[in-house]
């Protein structure tokens, strides 16, 4: 229920840092398919890693990642689209 979901939020918040491209993309993309709405703090909090991580995504993940955001109803920040761009093949 909606108690999982916000302790599932307040530990990745807390954890983001740690989080790796795949694991970024995997947990957006699941909330967005499930038609969950994310936190502010969460998407921020694995956008900031995302753009310190953005050399290693694949286009796959990157591809996930921005789409969740939309589908989440979220525009990508300015550092995340510039990263991606920078990195686009």
């Amino acid at each position: 229920g909606p108690h999982v979901v916000q302790a599932l939020e307040k530990r990745a918040v807390a954890s983001a840092s740690d989080f790796k491209p795949q694991e970024i993309a995997n947990l957006m993309w699941a909330f967005a398919r499930m038609d969950l709405r994310a936190t502010s703090a969460l998407v921020r909090a694995l956008e900031r890693r995302a753009v310190e991580k953005s050399s290693d995504f694949l286009p796959q993940e990157l591809a996930i990642l921005l789409w969740s955001l939309e589908r989440m109803g979220f525009v990508a920040s300015k550092p995340l689209v510039t990263a991606v761009g920078s990195h686009a093949v």
